[in-house]
């Protein structure tokens, strides 16, 4: 099979930008990351961008230096930058003034994540294991067999204990399970 022209891959990034345009345009910040559907369209429409960047010849790139080809590639070419790339995310999906994730290394592609504020990392934990569950804040809390809908945990304002913790992740995501690992 030969290889696509990196004419192409250009083509492929403007219709990516395009349809990422149309998938943002009418969402706020907090709409786009709780529509779990929008947020992996865009992502993958990122990776084709990435992807397309990676491919466009060196020469073709340094005759159009205006362009940000190396932030394009959206694939860290190292673990270390694939690291630093999920602790960003981690940042920017938690969405909270001050809050820095730390990601790392352990064996193969396997990480561990930890943050200098533990509720908001929590917080995110339980919001996104919901959301990826397809449950609402009212499902969640009727799985629990609660009546209150203030959800303290997913807004980082109390951190539950690890029981509570671990309770909470059971009714959401029944058969899943996340190791703990508590550093010293």
């Amino acid at each position: 099979m030969p290889r696509r022209s990196w004419r192409l891959r250009i083509e492929d990034t403007l219709q990516a930008v395009a349809r990422i345009r149309t998938y943002v345009s009418a969402l706020d910040r907090q709409a786009f990351f709780e529509d779990q559907r929008t947020v992996d369209a865009v992502i993958r429409n990122l990776e084709v961008v990435g992807e397309a960047a990676r491919h466009v010849p060196g020469e073709i790139q340094a005759r159009y230096p205006s362009v940000p080809w190396s932030d394009a590639v959206t694939h860290g070419r190292t673990k270390r930058e694939a690291f630093s790339m999920a602790a960003d995310l981690l940042e920017t999906m938690a969405d909270t003034k001050g809050f820095r994730a730390t990601v790392y290394p352990t064996r193969g592609m396997s990480f561990e994540v930890g943050a200098n504020r533990l509720g908001v990392l929590l917080a995110l934990l339980l919001r996104r294991q919901r959301e990826r569950q397809g449950l609402t804040l009212a499902n969640a809390v009727r799985r629990l067999g609660q009546r209150s809908k203030n959800a303290y945990y997913e807004q980082g304002k109390t951190m539950p204990t690890v029981e509570k913790l671990e309770h909470q992740l059971a009714a959401i995501a029944p058969g899943q399970r996340i190791v703990w690992h508590l550093a010293a």
